[in-house]
């Protein structure tokens, strides 16, 4: 009689595997699938997980490392499930902002730090919360640039919650919908680095690169793209004179600098001989 029980709780065993595994192994697929598309778009690495554990990519955008999964717990404290992410870099570690559809009730977000900002947008203003450790920066952040590629990350590839966080240095976006379709996580991914830059853009307005006054030896140039040496087609960023190779700078298509989005670079000259003086 034991020998029969102990069987029949093996069988049960088994099926209760097989179908979590047939269950979880389809998602799992679907998300490799699209990560391996996304790692091959980017030129980026797909980071395994395990049988039931959804893979990662990760990649640099112009000089930041960005981070893209699925996370079946969502961002922390935002109130989504199973969510599709988005991490990278962000200047300022002081700035603190969130952005959440639906609104986060006040009672939640009391001690936080952060206070409230209005866009003056009576749609907008009704369908997100914002929070900020600083208005004035946010007013500069939220043009009418961003409030569209917020609208677009929040509908696409349908509607769903929403949280874009900057915190201690961090820009995430937490989507609250698994995003397994390789077309739509492309997309995900382009209008979020796009948000990014423009914000990034938007924060560093007005920033003055000073004029180098005494010409530098171009000795030892690296490329802040590639991490490799310049040896021949260097190119620099017209605006902060960063160096880039021509062919790593054409891939982006601006400069690597943070906040600088240069789009035109130029090609160093050679230094013109001094004249000689006349032997005595």
């Amino acid at each position: 009689m034991q020998i029969l029980l102990i069987v029949v709780l093996f069988f049960i065993t088994l099926a209760i595997m097989a179908g979590f595994g047939w269950g979880g192994s389809r998602g799992v697929a679907r998300c490799a699938r699209a990560c391996e598309e996304l790692a091959r778009q980017y030129r980026g690495r797909v980071h395994r997980a395990g049988w039931f554990g959804h893979p990662r990519v990760s990649f640099r955008s112009r000089s930041s490392q960005v981070l893209v999964g699925i996370s079946a717990q969502g961002s922390q404290g935002s109130g989504l499930g199973s969510s599709t992410r988005l991490q990278t870099d962000w200047l300022d570690a002081n700035f603190s902002l969130s952005i959440s559809h639906p609104p986060r009730p006040t009672r939640l977000t009391v001690g936080d730090g952060r206070v409230s900002w209005h866009s003056g947008l009576h749609d907008f203003d009704q369908r997100y919360s914002v929070r900020t450790s600083d208005r004035a920066l946010t007013a500069a952040l939220m043009n009418r640039f961003t409030l569209h590629q917020i609208e677009q990350l929040r509908r696409q590839p349908r509607s769903s919650g929403i949280v874009i966080e900057i915190h201690h240095g961090v820009f995430q976006i937490s989507k609250g919908l698994a995003i397994h379709r390789p077309s739509d996580l492309l997309a995900f991914v382009q209008v979020g680095l796009e948000l990014h830059d423009q914000t990034l853009l938007a924060a560093t307005e007005g920033i003055a690169f000073p004029e180098p006054t005494v010409a530098q030896p171009l000795e030892h140039v690296v490329c802040q793209i590639c991490g490799e040496p310049i040896v021949d087609g260097l190119v620099f960023c017209r605006t902060c004179k960063t160096p880039h190779h021509r062919d790593c700078w054409q891939y982006v298509g601006r400069c690597s600098t943070f906040g600088c989005g240069e789009i035109h670079f130029a090609i160093p000259r050679p230094a013109a001989p001094s004249a000689r003086q006349p032997d005595k």
